[in-house]
């Protein structure tokens, strides 16, 4: 299974993705409004990683995708939303985007759509906050709702089931994730608070 080595060989990202995010903020009930902006920035350089490599693909190749429902999926433009309801923009900063073949653009998938499972979580936990509560700007972070696991099921059947057929790009498929969270890890070392 895909997913099962995607899972183990990208834990160490994973974890090193997690670090400097606010996490224990997060849990405390005491992420400010400028920490959730940055949270969110960082979150709309991941996703549109994601979106920009899919929209350049052609048809056929989005074709080979269909299982994966991406258009249902796009949600960086929730994230523009919800930096307006914080009275804030993306800002100044600009990242070049990673090149990603058409393997590694699914692992790179596989990372955003996971990111989703743990952005239930947190949605849940700055509902409890009062300070963003009141801004209601959880667009993004609150997307798939009650579906999120429904969604995520789904995703990685797709995902089994693409692997079955492309089993030639199983590496590549492996190296898109961990191109993925490493972009991640990069826009968050860059951008820290000060």
């Amino acid at each position: 299974m895909i997913s099962k080595r995607l899972k183990e060989e990208t834990t160490p990202h994973h974890n090193k993705a997690e670090e400097g995010n606010f996490n224990d903020e997060i849990r405390q009930g005491t992420l400010s409004v400028e920490q959730y902006s940055l949270f969110l920035r960082r979150n709309y350089w991941l996703n549109r990683l994601v979106e920009e490599h899919y929209a350049q693909l052609n048809d056929e190749q989005k074709e080979a995708l269909q299982e994966f429902d991406m258009l249902a999926r796009v949600k960086s433009h929730l994230i523009l939303e919800d930096l307006k309801k914080l009275d804030t923009t993306l800002s100044g900063y600009e990242k070049e985007y990673p090149d990603l073949n058409f393997g590694e653009l699914v692992g790179a998938m596989y990372v955003t759509e996971g990111s989703s499972l743990g952005g239930n979580m947190i949605h849940k936990a700055l509902q409890r906050n009062t300070t963003l509560n009141s801004r209601d700007a959880f667009n993004f972070l609150g997307f798939y709702g009650d579906n999120t696991g429904i969604l995520w099921k789904k995703f990685i059947a797709a995902l089994e089931e693409y692997y079955l057929k492309h089993t030639d790009q199983e590496q590549d498929i492996i190296n898109g994730a961990k191109k993925a969270f490493n972009f991640f890890i990069e826009v968050t070392e860059e951008t820290k608070l000060n």
